[in-house]
């Protein structure tokens, strides 16, 4: 498998592990979304590529760079120390998933990037369908290479 190129190929990829690696930690395999959305259930997963400068210095072999946001939906607000913690603390743990392996080999252990990883955690409220949800905004920043 080659280095990936688009940022709909790296998107889909962050989903699908993401999808498989929280499960240990509440989140069911179809709480991981491709796209910004109004999550069904919490705690969800929502996954935007949001950037790719490519560097045309070298035009064999150019250096692509990615750059997502996650959005950790935690649950609707309330007034509780514990249930801050709580969100706090999910957001956490899908940066530890998102940081297990900065190259991102597939199941045949071939390396899908350069190397990737967690850059900025934002815990933080977002307000969806009129209720307000603790929520967590994770950007995560990759760098690739592939042909122009």
């Amino acid at each position: 498998m080659a280095l990936l190129a688009w940022p709909s190929e790296v998107a889909q990829m962050l989903q699908t592990t993401l999808a498989t690696n929280l499960t240990p930690y509440g989140f069911a395999a179809n709480d991981v979304y491709y796209g910004d959305r109004d999550p069904v259930k919490f705690p969800a997963v929502t996954i935007e590529v949001v950037d790719m400068p490519i560097d045309v210095r070298f035009t064999s072999r150019t250096v692509r760079k990615f750059a997502a946001y996650l959005m950790v939906y935690y649950g609707n607000y309330a007034d509780a120390e514990a249930t801050r913690l709580a969100a706090d603390i999910q957001a956490e743990n899908v940066c530890k998933v998102l940081n297990v392996d900065p190259q991102w080999k597939d199941s045949g252990g071939n390396q899908r990037l350069i190397k990737g990883w967690v850059t900025r955690l934002q815990p933080g409220y977002a307000k969806r369908n009129n209720a307000i949800l603790y929520a967590a905004r994770i950007t995560w920043e990759a760098e690739s290479q592939a042909p122009l």
